[in-house]
């Protein structure tokens, strides 16, 4: 696994600074699950180590300030903007923790959260979101949503599937279609990066790898780091805990999914945990076999360098 590397600030420091933060691991409803008392939630009660809903926070720092665009705003959004690290040297509170927002689809785990712009919390003001047309049709028709679009609280931005787009000065973005379940507009993925920096490529949520246009090795092989579906370890896991057969709520298996990357495992970090897999688990046999195939779990508050490959600060 690489190292993602220190990433503080000089104060003669003129380039852009840019860095992902993870800001949620699990599954929709996150860990623990309400409602379940599985041996994966009970310690995570007991520990009191809570995974959030699957998301992401792309920080630009340059000599102006720091800007952050959301990958997905979900339910536990406003737990997930205190992960968000603040720039040396910032004093006093922030109106608005971010500036923009990708979404990758439409289910609650990752569109929830957009409901805290609203007058009632935020009362934010044209905060961009970027979604496809289909999303942004969904948003724009359907209450609550629309209200935050008629209010001005959001700005829909639609993006289409293989075009380049910057939601933040000099930070590129690239959204592509995915596989899923989709009973709202549709869903994709994101790789983005720093320009002339790093990539990262972000999929969440999907039914399985062979609807991707591109295939999955060649996209983790053109991306520094890779954030994935793990939301089920195996095919046994759902079926053992709650009853649920996989093909209910289909996911590409972990186990699936590093025969296929086999090789590029350095830069794969699984994600969107189910309160099932025994990945919630950092102390977990399979925790630790995945670590010596080289690759990594998410974590509340990982950081991600997207800096230049030339190994200058």
């Amino acid at each position: 696994m690489k190292n993602s590397g220190s990433l503080s600030d000089g104060g003669a420091r003129t380039r852009p600074r840019c860095f992902a933060v993870v800001t949620g691991s699990a599954q929709d409803g996150g860990v623990p699950h309400m409602g379940c008392n599985c041996a994966h939630c009970r310690a995570s009660r007991q520990s009191r180590r809570h995974r959030l809903a699957a998301s992401l926070a792309l920080v630009m720092r340059t000599a102006k300030g720091q800007s952050v665009v959301l990958v997905d705003a979900g339910p536990d959004l406003r737990r997930q903007v205190r992960l968000i690290p603040q720039p040396p040297g910032h004093a006093g509170p922030r109106r608005m923790p971010f500036d923009a927002v990708m979404l990758t689809h439409l289910h609650m785990g990752h569109c929830a959260g957009l409901l805290e712009l609203g007058p009632e919390v935020l009362d934010a003001r044209e905060v961009p979101v970027f979604c496809t047309a289909a999303v942004a049709e969904v948003l724009a028709s359907n209450a609550p949503w629309s209200l935050l679009v008629t209010r001005g609280n959001i700005l829909l931005k639609r993006v289409a599937p293989g075009e380049r787009f910057e939601p933040l000065p000099g930070l590129w973005a690239e959204a592509f279609s995915v596989p899923h379940r989709d009973e709202f507009g549709d869903t994709v993925g994101y790789v983005a990066g720093l320009s002339g920096g790093k990539s990262v490529l972000y999929i969440p949520d999907a039914d399985n790898w062979r609807g991707l246009a591109t295939p999955l090795a060649e996209m983790v092989r053109k991306s520094d780091w890779a954030l994935l579906d793990g939301t089920f370890f195996d095919q046994r896991e759902l079926a053992s805990v709650t009853g649920r057969d996989l093909s209910d709520v289909p996911h590409p298996p972990v186990t699936d999914t590093l025969g296929l990357l086999n090789g590029l495992l350095n830069r794969v970090i699984f994600t969107h945990l189910n309160h099932t897999n025994p990945l919630v688990r950092p102390d977990s046999p399979q925790t630790a076999q995945l670590a010596l195939r080289g690759a990594a779990v998410a974590a509340e508050g990982m950081r991600l360098d997207l800096c230049r490959r030339d190994g200058e600060d």
